[in-house]
C-alpha cells in the first residue's frame, strides 16, 4: 500500500516575496529599519489596531504582553485546557501561574462559564486563544473579565483575518498577538506582532523587545528620556526579540496578498469538507464551510484547515 503524506501546511511564497527580501539585502540596513515600521503600520491598519509592535515570534509577543501589562509572581492567568504549550509557558516566563479552564467541546475555545468557575482572588488575566482560527466568544469572555476586573490577552496567532461582527480578532482585549511561523496564514519564517490600543503598553513592548531601550529608531515611539546617547540607555531589563528587516519585508509582501492566500485556504477547506462530510465516522470541524456557524463570526483560513475531531 502506497503511503501518502499530506503536509499540515506550506508557505505560499511568490517572486514578489523573494524580490522584497533580496531588495533589503541590497541595502546596509538589516535590522530596526524602515521595513519594520512599514510592516507594523500595515498590520495595524489591516486589523484596525492603534499600535502594532513586531517581535521575533508569537511566543515572544505573549511574553512581552504579559510583562507590559504587569503580570508577575503571585498572579494567576486563566488559559484554555487545549492550546499550544507556548500559552502556558509564557505565563510561567513571568513567574505567574497558569490556571486551566476547560474548553467548549464544539468550538475547542474557552468556555466562559468554566472561566468564571476558576477565578480566584489571585486571578489577574485570561488568555483567549482563537483556536485553529475560529474566534473565541469574546463578548462573553469580556463580560467575565469586567465582572472580575481581569486583563484580557488574545492569542490570535492562528487567526489573522478572522472577525467577530466585522471586527478583527486580536483587537478586543488589552493586547492581541499574531504569529508568522511557516504554517500560519502569512509567514515571515519566524515572527510575531503584538497589537494594542494602549500607548503605554505599546511603548513598553517596543522597549522590552530591544534590550529595554526606549529610544526607538523608526520614530514610532517618542523617547521617555533624553540622555546624551540614548542608544546606550537601558531603562529596564529587556530581551532580544527583534524582527529583522528581511523578515519584515517578507511579511509586508505576504500581507499585500493576504486576501488571495486566505481565499486559497478556504477553497482547500471546502474541498476537504465536500469530500468528507458524508463519512459517518468523521466529525468535521465547526467552521462556516464545514458546518454552519453564527453569521456574525467569520472564520478565515486556519493553519489547520484539515483538522478533524480527535486530532491536535
Amino acid at each position: 500500500m502506497r503511503r501518502i503524506e499530506i503536509p499540515l501546511s506550506a508557505p505560499d511564497i511568490t517572486d514578489a516575496e523573494i524580490e522584497a527580501v533580496v531588495s533589503v539585502l541590497r541595502t546596509s540596513h538589516l535590522s530596526l529599519g524602515p521595513q519594520m515600521a512599514k510592516f507594523e503600520a500595515a498590520l495595524a491598519a489591516y486589523v484596525g489596531a492603534p499600535h502594532a509592535i513586531a517581535v521575533s515570534s508569537g511566543t515572544a509577543g505573549l511574553h512581552l504582553a504579559l510583562l507590559a501589562l504587569g503580570i508577575g509572581p503571585g498572579d494567576e492567568v486563566i488559559v484554555p485546557s487545549f492550546a499550544f504549550i507556548a500559552v502556558a509557558n509564557a505565563v510561567r516566563y513571568v513567574g505567574a501561574q497558569p490556571v486551566f479552564a476547560d474548553i467548549d467541546a464544539e468550538t475547542r475555545n474557552l468556555n466562559p462559564a468554566n472561566v468564571e468557575a476558576v477565578v480566584t482572588t489571585r486571578t489577574r488575566a485570561l488568555i483567549a486563544v482563537h483556536t485553529f482560527g475560529r474566534p473565541a466568544p469574546m463578548t462573553a469572555l469580556l463580560d467575565v473579565a469586567r465582572r472580575h476586573n481581569l486583563l484580557v490577552i488574545e492569542d490570535a496567532c492562528e487567526a489573522i483575518g478572522s472577525e467577530i461582527r466585522g471586527r478583527h480578532v486580536g483587537t478586543f482585549g488589552d493586547a492581541g498577538i499574531f504569529a508568522f511561523y511557516p504554517n500560519k496564514q502569512i509567514t515571515t519564517g519566524e515572527g510575531g506582532m503584538v497589537v494594542t490600543g494602549n500607548s503605554e503598553v505599546a511603548r513598553s513592548i517596543a522597549a522590552l523587545r530591544n534590550h529595554g531601550r526606549y529610544e526607538f529608531e523608526s520614530g514610532s515611539f517618542d523617547s521617555v528620556v533624553e540622555p546624551a546617547d540614548p542608544w546606550f540607555e537601558h531603562i529596564e531589563v529587556g530581551f532580544n526579540y527583534r524582527l529583522s528587516e528581511m523578515q519584515c519585508a517578507l511579511g509586508l509582501a505576504q500581507l499585500a496578498r493576504i486576501d488571495a492566500i486566505l481565499a486559497r485556504r478556504e477553497a482547500i477547506a471546502r474541498r476537504y469538507c465536500d469530500l468528507l462530510r458524508d463519512d459517518p465516522h468523521l466529525v468535521l470541524p465547526p467552521t462556516s464551510i464545514c458546518r454552519p456557524t453564527p453569521e456574525l463570526v467569520r472564520h478565515r483560513g486556519s493553519s489547520r484547515v484539515g483538522v478533524l475531531a480527535g486530532r491536535s
